[in-house]
C-alpha cells in the first residue's frame, strides 16, 4: 500500500466501539487514486452510521458484540448505546455528540 501525501483537512469523527464513545482527529486521503471515504472506513474495520459524508462510525467489533447480545439477550440497540454512554461519561455531564 502506498503512502498517501493528499490528506483532507483534520476532521473530528466520533466511533463507536465495545469500551466506549472516542471522538477521534483524522485525515482522510484524498490522493487521486483513492477509495471514497466510506471504503476507508470499512478497510479500517469501521461501519460508516451515515451513507453521505459519515462522521460516526460503528466498530466491527461493537458490531459482533451487540449481534451476540441481541441474539442472546434481545438487547435493544438504544440499551446498547445507553450503556456506552455510561462507560464514557458516567456523570451525565458531557455526553459525546453522534454526528
Amino acid at each position: 500500500m502506498d503512502l498517501c501525501l493528499v490528506y483532507s483537512s483534520p476532521e473530528i469523527f466520533v466511533i463507536l466501539d465495545t469500551s466506549r464513545i472516542h471522538s477521534v482527529l483524522g485525515k482522510p486521503c484524498e490522493c487521486h487514486h483513492s477509495l471514497p471515504l466510506q471504503e476507508q472506513l470499512l478497510c479500517a474495520h469501521l461501519w460508516p452510521v451515515t451513507v453521505r459524508n459519515p462522521h460516526t462510525t460503528a466498530s466491527f467489533d461493537l458490531l459482533n458484540h451487540f449481534q451476540l447480545l441481541s441474539f442472546m439477550s434481545k438487547i435493544y440497540a438504544e440499551h446498547m448505546y445507553n450503556s456506552l454512554e455510561c462507560l464514557t461519561d458516567n456523570t451525565g455531564i458531557n455526553i459525546p455528540s453522534v454526528h
